[in-house]
Protein backbone atom coordinates (compact mmCIF):
# COMPACT_ATOMS: atom_id res chain seq x y z
CA UNK A 1 0.00 0.00 0.00
CA UNK A 2 2.95 2.34 0.45
CA UNK A 3 2.40 3.45 4.04
CA UNK A 4 4.17 0.57 5.75
CA UNK A 5 7.66 2.07 5.41
CA UNK A 6 6.62 5.34 7.02
CA UNK A 7 4.91 3.50 9.87
CA UNK A 8 8.04 1.40 10.37
CA UNK A 9 10.20 4.57 10.55
CA UNK A 10 7.85 6.07 13.13
CA UNK A 11 7.97 2.87 15.17
CA UNK A 12 11.77 2.84 14.93
CA UNK A 13 11.96 6.41 16.23
CA UNK A 14 9.62 5.55 19.10
CA UNK A 15 11.71 2.51 20.01
CA UNK A 16 14.92 4.54 19.83
CA UNK A 17 13.28 7.06 22.17
CA UNK A 18 12.77 4.22 24.62
CA UNK A 19 16.38 3.09 24.27
CA UNK A 20 17.80 6.62 24.54
CA UNK A 21 15.38 8.60 26.74
CA UNK A 22 17.67 11.64 26.85
CA UNK A 23 16.73 12.32 23.20
CA UNK A 24 13.11 13.06 24.15
CA UNK A 25 12.57 16.55 25.55
CA UNK A 26 8.73 16.63 25.69
CA UNK A 27 7.31 13.38 27.08
CA UNK A 28 3.64 14.27 26.49
CA UNK A 29 4.20 14.74 22.76
CA UNK A 30 6.20 11.52 22.61
CA UNK A 31 3.34 9.58 24.18
CA UNK A 32 0.89 11.25 21.78
CA UNK A 33 2.95 9.84 18.90
CA UNK A 34 2.86 6.41 20.54
CA UNK A 35 -0.94 6.68 20.69
CA UNK A 36 -1.08 7.70 17.03
CA UNK A 37 1.06 4.70 16.05
CA UNK A 38 -1.25 2.39 17.98
CA UNK A 39 -4.24 3.96 16.22
CA UNK A 40 -2.56 3.37 12.83
CA UNK A 41 -2.13 -0.30 13.71
CA UNK A 42 -5.78 -0.60 14.83
CA UNK A 43 -7.10 1.09 11.66
CA UNK A 44 -5.00 -1.23 9.49
CA UNK A 45 -6.27 -4.28 11.38
CA UNK A 46 -9.93 -3.21 11.11
CA UNK A 47 -9.57 -2.45 7.38
CA UNK A 48 -8.09 -5.89 6.71
CA UNK A 49 -10.77 -7.52 8.86
CA UNK A 50 -13.64 -5.81 6.99
CA UNK A 51 -12.11 -6.12 3.51
CA UNK A 52 -11.07 -9.73 4.05
CA UNK A 53 -7.64 -9.25 2.45
CA UNK A 54 -4.54 -7.12 2.81
CA UNK A 55 -4.54 -6.37 -0.93
CA UNK A 56 -7.34 -4.26 -2.45
CA UNK A 57 -9.42 -5.66 -5.26
CA UNK A 58 -8.35 -4.63 -8.77
CA UNK A 59 -11.68 -3.17 -9.89
CA UNK A 60 -11.76 -0.44 -7.25
CA UNK A 61 -11.16 0.22 -3.60
CA UNK A 62 -13.88 -0.22 -1.06
CA UNK A 63 -14.86 2.67 1.18
CA UNK A 64 -13.06 1.15 4.17
CA UNK A 65 -9.80 1.11 2.22
CA UNK A 66 -10.27 4.73 1.19
CA UNK A 67 -10.89 5.60 4.84
CA UNK A 68 -7.82 3.59 5.81
CA UNK A 69 -5.60 5.48 3.38
CA UNK A 70 -6.83 8.89 4.50
CA UNK A 71 -6.73 8.10 8.22
CA UNK A 72 -3.35 6.41 8.15
CA UNK A 73 -1.82 9.18 6.04
CA UNK A 74 -3.09 11.89 8.38
CA UNK A 75 -1.97 10.00 11.48
CA UNK A 76 1.48 9.38 10.03
CA UNK A 77 1.95 13.05 9.16
CA UNK A 78 0.80 14.12 12.62
CA UNK A 79 2.95 11.57 14.41
CA UNK A 80 6.06 12.64 12.51
CA UNK A 81 5.35 16.27 13.41
CA UNK A 82 4.72 15.38 17.05
CA UNK A 83 7.90 13.29 17.23
CA UNK A 84 9.93 16.21 15.87
CA UNK A 85 8.40 18.47 18.50
CA UNK A 86 9.04 15.93 21.26
CA UNK A 87 12.69 15.47 20.32
CA UNK A 88 13.26 19.21 19.81
CA UNK A 89 11.51 20.22 23.02
CA UNK A 90 9.11 22.54 21.21
CA UNK A 91 5.50 23.28 22.06
CA UNK A 92 2.98 23.44 19.21
CA UNK A 93 2.98 27.26 19.46
CA UNK A 94 6.79 27.42 19.27
CA UNK A 95 6.78 24.99 16.34
CA UNK A 96 4.27 27.17 14.48
CA UNK A 97 6.52 30.20 15.07
CA UNK A 98 9.57 28.31 13.80
CA UNK A 99 7.66 27.19 10.70
CA UNK A 100 6.50 30.78 10.06
CA UNK A 101 10.07 32.06 10.37
CA UNK A 102 11.30 29.32 8.02
CA UNK A 103 8.60 30.26 5.50
CA UNK A 104 9.70 33.91 5.63
CA UNK A 105 13.33 32.93 5.01
CA UNK A 106 12.34 30.67 2.11
CA UNK A 107 10.11 33.35 0.63
CA UNK A 108 12.68 36.15 0.86
CA UNK A 109 15.83 34.10 0.47
CA UNK A 110 17.57 35.84 3.35
CA UNK A 111 18.88 34.61 6.66
CA UNK A 112 18.01 37.69 8.70
CA UNK A 113 14.62 39.25 9.06
CA UNK A 114 14.33 42.79 7.71
CA UNK A 115 12.95 45.26 10.21
CA UNK A 116 11.20 48.35 8.86
CA UNK A 117 10.55 51.16 11.32
CA UNK A 118 8.12 53.74 9.97
CA UNK A 119 8.77 57.37 10.85
CA UNK A 120 5.74 59.01 12.33
CA UNK A 121 4.93 62.70 12.64
CA UNK A 122 6.62 62.87 16.02
CA UNK A 123 9.75 60.94 15.01
CA UNK A 124 11.44 63.77 13.15
CA UNK A 125 9.33 63.99 10.02
CA UNK A 126 9.94 67.76 9.96
CA UNK A 127 13.67 67.11 9.57
CA UNK A 128 13.07 65.01 6.47
CA UNK A 129 11.09 67.65 4.57
CA UNK A 130 12.78 69.06 1.48
CA UNK A 131 12.69 72.77 0.87
CA UNK A 132 10.49 73.34 -2.17
CA UNK A 133 10.85 77.12 -2.64
CA UNK A 134 13.37 78.04 -5.38
CA UNK A 135 16.36 80.13 -4.41
CA UNK A 136 17.52 82.90 -6.84
CA UNK A 137 21.30 83.30 -7.08
CA UNK A 138 22.77 86.74 -6.42
CA UNK A 139 24.78 88.25 -9.31
CA UNK A 140 28.53 88.73 -8.81
CA UNK A 141 30.19 92.09 -8.92
CA UNK A 142 33.09 91.10 -11.21
CA UNK A 143 32.64 91.27 -14.97
CA UNK A 144 33.96 87.78 -15.73
CA UNK A 145 30.79 86.17 -14.42
CA UNK A 146 28.24 84.84 -16.87
CA UNK A 147 24.92 86.63 -16.45
CA UNK A 148 22.00 84.45 -15.43
CA UNK A 149 18.57 84.64 -16.93
CA UNK A 150 16.04 85.94 -14.50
Amino acid sequence: MGFEGITAAIALFILSGLAFPHLIKKRSLYYAAVGMLLLIIVIDAVAVMINGSVFPKAEGGSSILVFRHVAVGMLQALSILVLVMSAGGLSPKEMAGEMKDAYEVIRRGEEEKEIIIPLGKQAGAEQLRVQTTPVKPTPRADSSAIPLDE
